[in-house]
């Protein structure tokens, strides 16, 4: 079971633009948001690294620079985990997972069409008052919603409504990002800690509050800003879970206490594998007892969790017979 939808979302600030080699779609014409996202990142020490060393290759992408069909980017291929910005605004933004899991996310206010810009971003222009929003593909499937202010009369405060499959919900944490988690609290996705910067470098406040499944980005920009403002909150959507099925003659082997399978260990991160290897005694008891019963077989549940302390690594061993389009053979 995978999810991680993890995302970029939004944001209140200015700067929207395309990287550094970024051109409209309309001809080559730069927008004003463009302008702004630029005259930003070159005030702001580390902020283009940030930006561009997270960004999804654009080989990877699928673009429509033609304003035809109903989505301008799209990345994944099918049976894969994917991402998918809509060219008609009041469709969501929808980051998919291959077991069929997904996560949506609508711009605030009623903004024009998006248009393509540079290889890995979309443009919607007007999200809000002095506001354009620009979306940026991210390299593990997630995005990255950058929301630009360019005056003093844009909103202190954006909503973002999350379309979240059934059993989800938000929960706030305490170092300022947002998780997104079943009734287990097995996380979906993790929307990281905003931040915001204006045309001088200057850091701005930001932070989320939540309300049922809105997601309000609160960006504190007032007479002392230096306008434009840039402000990014990030669905991270590449956070690793789901579940190891182990065949009979690998219950086997672990239930006589051999080594978990190599493969297991390559294909998982840490930490979970060091919660392999402490909880190595509880998994061979469920291997054994696996055994004990007919046409049984082990399971390993894995990834992350959400608790009062943070996100917190888990692992969960259970038995499967056939299951998920894996037979217990």
């Amino acid at each position: 079971m995978r999810l991680r939808i993890c995302t970029a979302l939004l944001a209140a600030l200015i700067a929207l633009a395309a990287l550094p080699s970024a051109a409209m779609a309309d001809g080559g014409k730069q927008s004003s948001a463009e302008a702004a996202y630029k005259a930003v990142i070159a005030q702001t020490d580390g902020l283009a690294a940030l930006l561009n060393g997270t960004a999804a290759d654009s080989t990877a992408l699928s673009i429509d620079t033609t304003g035809d069909e109903d989505k301008v980017l799209s990345m994944g291929a099918e049976g894969s985990d994917a991402l998918s910005v809509p060219a008609d605004a009041t469709d969501p933004i929808v980051m998919s997972r291959q077991d069929g899991s997904s996560v949506g996310v609508l711009l605030p206010g009623t903004p024009d069409n998006g248009k393509a810009v540079g290889g890995n971003m979309v443009l919607f222009e007007d999200v809000d008052k002095d506001t354009d929003a620009l979306i940026q593909a991210q390299e593990d499937s997630g995005v990255r919603v950058l929301t630009v202010i360019k005056g003093s009369q844009a909103p202190i405060a954006f909503d973002y409504e999350l379309k979240l499959d059934d059993g989800y919900k938000l929960f706030p944490m305490h170092d300022g990002r947002v998780a997104i988690a079943d009734t287990d609290g097995v996380v979906a996705a993790v929307i990281e800690a905003p931040w915001a910067y204006d045309a001088s470098g200057s850091a701005i406040s930001a932070s989320y509050t939540t309300s049922d499944n809105v997601l309000t980005l609160n960006v504190a920009h007032d007479g002392s800003t230096v306008y434009p403002v840039l402000a990014d909150p990030v669905f991270t959507w590449g956070y690793l879970s789901g579940t190891v099925y182990f065949d009979r003659t690998e219950t086997l082997d672990v239930a006589e206490l051999s080594l978990i399978p190599i493969a297991v260990f390559l294909i998982l991160p840490e930490p979970v594998t060091t919660l392999i290897a402490l909880q190595a005694a509880t998994i061979t008891g469920w291997a054994v007892s696996a055994i004990a019963r007919d046409r049984t077989c082990l399971k390993l549940r894995y990834g992350l969790a959400w608790g009062w302390t943070g996100l917190n690594p888990f692992l969960a061993p259970g038995h499967y017979r056939d299951e998920a389009g894996v037979r217990c053979s």
